[in-house]
């Protein structure tokens, strides 16, 4: 059976439309409120008609198009995610490029500058390199010799100081191969009338020895064109063993040390005139920075009390203003201690036999560089 055909009526009474199977318009009735007549105007259509037509471009309520749908929202999300990150790379290699133009820059400015490099500067470059291949090869020398006499050869003055040096070899009980010591810092001087090269080493032992690394350091002087080692600075060589000497208080026997003073303390001990001051022996090895130390006294008054207390006054200042030295010499010195090159002697006071400081020669260790000492 045919479907029914209804058709669609507007009561010009209520303003309602509604639907009848009747077409003549004085049969119908509307549904709302029961009146009559009403227009004809849909009277003959079967569906309600479209009051806006839909332009070609227009994708409102089409699935996956319409950017109120819920696909067509996360596909825009995407798209906006991939543009972000596609502008993201173009920015990153934009910055990497003008990176890369400023290193290149940078690159010519400093080849510019190395060409612009007096002959001076270059010179001094040479020196320094040629410098520090014949100190190491020195060294290595040095070390590798077994006798005293073999070692003299590579010792600044070392005809000079034979008597020492087979003095102090014959008293070392224990040795270390130092050959295979590496360069850690090496400093190239040349603010005086004799260069001088100073190298910061560190001994590592055998795999079979118990002993640990250290650090030590070397000086090395310029003489003709060859490089010569200061042995004496190295060995922090004295006049006698300090042991021996603090053991003997032979007085009027002057003796000359190379030795570390620490600055006074409340507890220094005052004689008669004088101020206490604590002196040890110095060792060229970082693992033992100083070893016995013995009060020594200083008559107040004195250029040598002054020179004291302007040398440990500097210090003091240095570490207020939290100054960091960046020296090799003295890398591994004890705190709040100077170098000193010193002759002292045993001496009666207050009824006590003391040690008395009789002499600063030198704020160093180093050997001097022009004439014999």
């Amino acid at each position: 059976m045919a479907e029914e055909q209804r058709y669609l009526h507007h009561c010009d009474r209520c303003g309602e439309l509604f639907q009848s199977k009747q077409l003549d318009q004085k049969d119908i009735r509307c549904e709302t409120c029961g009146e009559h007549p009403v227009k004809p105007k849909f009277a003959a259509v079967t569906e309600m008609p479209v009051a806006i037509r839909r332009k070609k471009k227009d994708t409102h309520g089409i699935p996956g198009a319409d950017k109120a749908d819920i696909y067509s929202i996360n596909k825009n999300k995407t798209r906006i995610n991939l543009t972000i990150i596609c502008l993201m790379w173009v920015f990153g290699l934009a910055v990497i490029a003008l990176m890369a133009n400023r290193v290149s820059d940078k690159a010519k400015a400093l080849s510019k500058a190395d060409v612009e490099l007096d002959e001076e500067d270059r010179a001094y470059l040479n020196r320094k390199n040629e410098a520090l291949q014949k100190c190491a090869t020195r060294f290595n020398l040095f070390a590798d010799s077994s006798a005293p006499n073999s070692k003299s050869a590579h010792i600044l003055n070392g005809s000079d100081l034979i008597l020492d040096i087979n003095r102090y070899y014959n008293g070392i009980l224990m040795k270390s191969d130092l050959s295979g010591s590496r360069i850690v810092e090496y400093d190239f001087i040349e603010n005086g009338e004799q260069p001088k090269m100073v190298i910061l080493y560190k001994y590592h032992p055998h795999a079979d020895q118990i002993a640990k690394a250290y650090e030590f350091e070397v000086i090395f002087w310029k003489k003709g064109e060859d490089w010569f080692i200061d042995w004496p600075n190295f060995v922090r060589l004295g006049d006698m063993n300090w042991f021996r000497f603090n053991e003997n208080k032979k007085k009027n026997s002057p003796t000359r040390f190379k030795l570390y003073a620490r600055e006074l303390s409340a507890r220094s001990i005052g004689f008669s005139g004088y101020e206490e001051y604590k002196f040890s022996e110095a060792y060229n090895n970082s693992l033992i920075p100083n070893g016995l130390s013995k009060s020594v006294f200083v008559k107040n008054q004195t250029t040598l009390k002054s020179t004291l207390t302007s040398k440990f006054s500097d210090q003091e200042q240095l570490r207020k203003r939290k100054v960091i030295s960046t020296s090799i010499i003295g890398n591994f010195d004890p705190p709040r201690t100077i170098r000193l090159d010193v002759t002292i002697d045993f001496k009666e006071i207050d009824s006590q036999t003391v040690i008395e400081l009789q002499e600063i020669h030198k704020l160093d260790w180093v050997t001097p560089t022009s004439q014999k000492d």
